[in-house]
């Protein structure tokens, strides 16, 4: 039966890619409308599924100790948090992304075991966050990281290093043009096209898990 619930929101979640498409590589679409479907169609289906998982956890159906309890246990103890994405049309109804981001760091782990120290560590977690960022635009990381460390320090003395250095809010656009969607405008040859070649890979295995749930779903 939660199998049958889940499938349904995931049906929803591909209707909605299809009637409201990203507009970018930074995932912008019509958020409000989003969340508003969400509210309409997914919530009445997550407001069933809650009444079940409750009478399911009530019931002596299942055992205390067996991994369907504490799987039902963790659900309701996560309950809001799991249905919050329908409240904000920008919020994903998985964690996919977030999940592949972690993988990065936990396979640099297991491969070079240590960072040297503390400072090594906060300098590791600031490139991982730019070579993501990079990714995430479908720039080609090391052409823009090449560009930022042989332009920022020629704004050592502007507006946006003092407004850091005073620890005051960064309100200065004159580093705007190293941010990675903008400066690829004027720097196409740096498109990172492998990443386009494996966002189109998800995406049809994404499409292909999804079907192979709703044909489970019909022959139930």
């Amino acid at each position: 039966m939660a199998l049958s619930y889940i499938t349904q929101l995931f049906e929803i979640e591909d209707q909605l890619r299809q009637a409201y498409p990203a507009k970018n590589l930074q995932g912008e679409r019509d958020f409000a409308a989003v969340a508003e479907a969400r509210q309409q169609r997914s919530s009445p289906i997550l407001d069933r599924f809650k009444t079940w998982l409750d009478d399911e956890q009530g019931s002596n159906r299942i055992l205390p100790k067996s991994p369907v309890r504490t799987a039902l246990t963790y659900t309701l103890n996560q309950w809001e948090a799991l249905r919050r994405y329908t409240e904000q049309g920008y919020l994903s109804m998985d964690n996919n992304t977030s999940e592949r981001l972690c993988k990065i760091a936990a396979i640099g782990r297991k491969n070079y075991l240590f960072v040297g120290n503390e400072r090594a560590g906060q300098a590791a977690a600031l490139h991982y966050s730019m070579v993501s960022s990079a990714k995430a635009n479908g720039v080609d990381a090391f052409g823009w990281l090449r560009a930022c460390y042989e332009g920022l320090p020629y704004y050592r003395g502007g507006e946006a290093f003092r407004q850091y250095e005073a620890g005051e809010p960064v309100t200065s656009d004159e580093l705007d043009r190293f941010l990675p969607d903008i400066w690829l405008r004027s720097n196409r040859s740096h498109r990172w096209e492998l990443g386009e070649v494996r966002l189109k890979e998800r995406e049809s295995a994404d499409r292909r898990k999804r079907q192979k749930r709703l044909n489970r779903l019909k022959h139930r």
